[in-house]
């Protein structure tokens, strides 16, 4: 069985659970309605990611921004000239 190599966004989605010592379950009932602990595993491990209003829930959970969670940036919250930067950015 090939394993599948994670993700920057997996690896950085389950380490951001892990440093708050939460469980997949935990995290599952964040969304309304709930989502089931195996869709977060997915996530996590790269299978599945989080789209629209649930990729919002968790970087405001988390304090993080889109941008972190995908690799774009190693700051986990833009400051305000990164955030106009990122706007304007046309590349």
């Amino acid at each position: 069985m090939v394993r599948k190599e994670k993700t920057i966004f997996s690896q950085r989605l389950s380490s951001l659970r892990e440093e708050r010592y939460l469980t997949l379950s935990d995290i599952s009932e964040l969304f309304d309605p709930p989502v089931s602990k195996s869709t977060v595993s997915n996530w996590e491990n790269g299978h599945m990611y989080p789209k629209g209003q649930r990729l919002i829930v968790l970087c405001d959970f988390y304090n993080v921004s889109i941008d972190y969670l995908y690799g774009r940036t190693d700051s986990r919250k833009m400051n305000k000239e990164e955030r106009i930067q990122s706007c304007t950015n046309t590349n």
